[in-house]
């Protein structure tokens, strides 16, 4: 394996704030050749014609037909979640009015802003 990119096992230690013994570098360093390689071999393998998969197994609607919900349980699908977002964006609104009426007009973040 002596093709594979050498990983610098200082370095890596450093990022991880780990403490390591030279034998613990030496296990590490050689560990992680061997999952290099693991790498090296699945580059290998033919994969013409396989289609990418998000999972392992086929994933499948698990309502029979007839038994789906009529309607999603969304929190956006509530009619108190318009009315929440609404009282957010009013709140904020008279905020920012308010601030800018006040003695925050003349502070450096309205006029960076503006």
């Amino acid at each position: 394996m002596s093709e594979l990119p050498q990983i610098d096992i200082d370095y890596v230690a450093k990022l991880a704030r780990l403490d390591m013994s030279e034998e613990e570098k030496s296990k590490l360093g050689a560990q992680l050749d061997d999952i290099l390689g693991y790498f090296d071999k699945l580059k290998s393998v033919d994969v013409e014609g396989v289609e990418p998969m998000a999972h392992a197994h086929r994933v499948t609607n698990v309502w029979r037909e007839g038994d789906q919900p009529e309607e999603t349980y969304s929190p956006k699908s509530s009619p108190i979640w318009h009315l929440i977002t609404a009282t957010i964006k009013s709140l904020c609104l008279r905020w920012w009015n308010k601030c800018l009426s006040s003695s925050y007009a003349n502070s450096p973040l309205n006029a960076a802003l503006s």
